[in-house]
């Protein structure tokens, strides 16, 4: 069944390379934040759209990052605002893949991760999460877990879990992973919507969290 996801799964390798050269550089004047990325025929990055809703064209872009033509992305980075749109530092692609549900995965996997950060973006739920590491590839993907319809006041809630496989990887360090799961196909359908969010975590087990969405 998980061969069907293979495109929505991250590998650890990758990201964990364009996290550490990232943090460890800061930019003068630009802020780092998760953006909606527009790539062009090139694909390079043509523009960006904010958390907010804001849309910029990329007038400077000092990036190596490339994507599928044509396409979005979903991506953190740095940009700084200037005359006619932004001049865009650097772009990393996050996990950002729509959940899949049980049926889509041979076993739901659930090994730990620190959560250093979760917050409520408007279209989006953002994480930044700790991964222990000695070097090999770690799979991560968002779950869909159940959906409940709550008859006062037409609310729903939604779980989701997050999915990562280690593969027995050893924890040896400590590297960053950005994921941001989202939420704009459950908005359109649920417009009171409350998000119920589980991961599993090294030193205090199952975490659960909660939002509260309206549209």
């Amino acid at each position: 069944m998980r061969a069907c996801r293979n495109l929505l799964v991250w590998l650890l390798g990758l990201m964990l390379l364009a996290s550490c050269q990232e943090d460890s550089y800061q930019f003068p004047s630009a802020v780092r934040e998760f953006f909606v990325a527009y790539l062009a025929a090139d694909s390079t990055v043509n523009a960006i759209e904010t958390d907010e809703g804001l849309r910029f064209n990329v007038v400077e872009n000092r990036t190596s990052f490339k994507g599928t033509p044509d396409s979005l992305a979903r991506c953190i980075g740095y940009y700084e605002q200037t005359d006619g749109g932004v001049r865009l530092y650097s772009a990393k692609e996050v996990l950002s893949s729509l959940p899949g549900t049980d049926a889509d995965f041979d076993e739901v996997i659930n090994d730990p991760v620190e959560v250093v950060s979760i917050w409520q973006a408007p279209s989006y739920l953002n994480m930044r999460l700790g991964v222990r590491h000695g070097g090999e590839e770690h799979e991560f993907d968002f779950v869909q877990d159940s959906l409940r319809l709550t008859v006062n006041g037409n609310r729903t809630d939604i779980w989701f879990s997050l999915y990562h496989d280690a593969h027995g990887d050893t924890q040896a360090f400590t590297d960053f992973v950005y994921g941001s799961l989202p939420l704009a196909t459950y908005l359109a359908a649920y417009p009171k919507l409350v998000v119920h969010f589980t991961v599993n975590t090294y030193d205090e087990g199952q975490k659960h969290y909660q939002f509260e969405y309206n549209r």
